[in-house]
Parts: structure tokens; C-alpha cells; sequence
């Protein structure tokens, strides 16, 4: 893990960056993500690390694809015992993800990038997602994290990169770092 923080005469700015490697850390990496936000924040962001986090694992990490999820969704218990099997076996334990976290005085940037295959990730922004997929027991959490979270998320082309900003301008002024 690699953190550093630097600050300079003309611009406050805290740098944090880190690789997740032990992934069953997941709940525990995300409280600490959101503890890095302005307190104001914390609440708002929670939901949002969280989701983005699981899927940087669920998905990139770990491998399960769209159809395999819904499979293993009908049942949560065969869901739990997939995830706890394929955090386990050597090809999937070793996986890591890459977090960053860069706040200045005008924006907080949030980075979360896996090494995984990536998805087609537009319609879930775009608010596209078809019928079928809003009815599954899955599939929502970007979508809330935008609507929730994050006002601006995007992701690298390939999807297996996804960066959230938040302008520091629309805090109180407490929060600011004036």
C-alpha cells in the first residue's frame, strides 16, 4: 500500500493511493474510502464506494459476468459460496485493484481500476438499462451511484476503469480547504 500526501503554497491537495489485494478486505477498504471524504460527504458517498468497490471485485476481479450473477443471485446462498470459492482459488486470489483518491481545492477525484475483461458500461449511465435488467435482482448500483453518490462518473472505454468527480465548489465552506 502506497500513501502519500503533499501540500504546496499554491494548492492544498491529498494524494492517496493504494492496491487492494487482499479482496476479502472489501467492507473494511470501503469504510476507509469514505472516511477519506469531507465529513459533509461521508453519508452521501458511502453507498456509492461501496457498489463501485464490489463490482471492481465481483466483476473485474473475480470474473462473474452478467448472466452468471443472475444465476447465482436466485439463490443467495449459492452466491455467497461462489464468491467465498473464487476468493480462495489461486487464479482469482491474486487479482488486485488499484485505488486513488486525489482531493485539491476545487474537486475530489476517485479512482477505482481492476484488471479484468471490462463490460459495456454506457447503457448503465446513460440510463439505457432495458427492461429486463431493471427487473433482475442486480444491475443497479452504478445507476445509483450516479443518482446517489456521484454526480460526475465516468468510465475508461473498455470499462474496467471507473473514476467519479465531485466539485469541491458546491461544499460549504468548511469543507473547502480555503
Amino acid at each position: 500500500m502506497f500513501i502519500s500526501v503533499s501540500v504546496t503554497k499554491l494548492e492544498f491537495r491529498r494524494v492517496f493511493r493504494w492496491t487492494l489485494k487482499n479482496l476479502l478486505d472489501s467492507s473494511l477498504t470501503a469504510k476507509k474510502l469514505t472516511a477519506l471524504f469531507p465529513a459533509e460527504l461521508q453519508q452521501t458517498v458511502k453507498h456509492g464506494v461501496q457498489e463501485l468497490l464490489f463490482n471492481a471485485i465481483e466483476h473485474g476481479a473475480l470474473n462473474i459476468g452478467w448472466d452468471e450473477k443472475t444465476k447465482l443471485k436466485k439463490n443467495f446462498t449459492k452466491y455467497e459460496k461462489e464468491i467465498s470459492k473464487r476468493l480462495n482459488l489461486p487464479e482469482y486470489s491474486s487479482q488486485t485493484i488499484c485505488i486513488s483518491y486525489i482531493e485539491t481545492k476545487i474537486d475530489i477525484t476517485f479512482r477505482i481500476k481492476d484488471h479484468g475483461q471490462g463490460f459495456n458500461w454506457k447503457p448503465f449511465l446513460q440510463g439505457d438499462v432495458t427492461e429486463i435488467k431493471r427487473k433482475q435482482n442486480h444491475g443497479k448500483g452504478i445507476t445509483m451511484s450516479q443518482k446517489l453518490s456521484f454526480e460526475n462518473i465516468t468510465y475508461n472505454e473498455i470499462g474496467n476503469e471507473v473514476t467519479c468527480i465531485i466539485d469541491k465548489r458546491k461544499l460549504s465552506k468548511e469543507n473547502r480547504y480555503e
